[in-house]
């Protein structure tokens, strides 16, 4: 089942790998010292699970929770020990949430949130892509309480993202380029080589147009 795996979170309490299966339409759990041809613990898949390619997990240790990007613009939140074909306990989704393409999810106990690296496919270098910030138990069509995009953050094709929760700061990857697939153009790169990606810091509470603080 295991044949493309675009995330991996470890779970350092309970000892555990958990892993995406984006082509499997599945979440595994294996445990920490899994090596070779290791059967998985739990496997999380099936119609009710709602997930269709899932590519990115995090698990909430505070909460015990399990949240997964559906694959087709939603967040999925699961008790951590889900097993089998499950519906979620919550689901994040729709037009006023803004989810599209997710790339990366984190949360934040000590505010009690869920920060979603959201990536908008508009096919030119303007971009829509953003930071997404919910309340933790958020379920449905909310909006977010905080959205960090526009030219001044430098958010083009967002990748992965992490909280400090002490500080109360996000770090996020940012690809800041626009690959252009016109197979027409010029080669041998299609990447603008004045834009570097770059690893770009946040305020938590930090909403709207606003530059990374690092």
């Amino acid at each position: 089942m295991s044949r493309t795996m675009h995330g991996i979170f470890y779970d350092p309490i309970h000892d555990e790998i958990v892993v995406p299966v984006a082509l499997g339409g599945a979440v595994l759990t294996l445990p920490g010292d899994a090596a070779g041809d290791a059967p998985p613990k739990r496997t999380l898949q099936g119609p009710k699970t709602g997930m269709v390619q899932p590519d990115t997990v995090y698990v909430d240790l505070v909460h015990d929770e399990l949240i997964v990007e559906s694959g087709d613009e939603s967040v999925l939140v699961f008790p951590r020990g889900a097993q089998g074909d499950v519906a979620p306990t919550r689901r994040i989704g729709g037009p006023n949430s803004q989810v599209s393409d997710i790339y990366g999810l984190a949360a934040d106990s000590k505010r009690d949130c869920l920060v979603v690296a959201n990536r908008v496919r508009s096919g030119v270098r303007a971009s829509d892509d953003a930071i997404l910030v919910f309340n933790r138990t958020d379920n449905g069509d909310p909006k977010p309480r905080n959205k960090i995009a526009g030219p001044h953050t430098g958010i083009i094709k967002i990748r992965q993202v992490d909280v400090d929760e002490e500080r109360g700061l996000i770090f996020a990857t940012i690809k800041n380029n626009f690959e252009n697939y016109n197979w027409s153009d010029p080669r041998p790169s299609p990447w603008d080589p004045d834009r570097t990606g770059f690893i770009g810091v946040w305020s938590i509470d930090d909403d709207g147009d606003v530059p990374p603080r690092a």
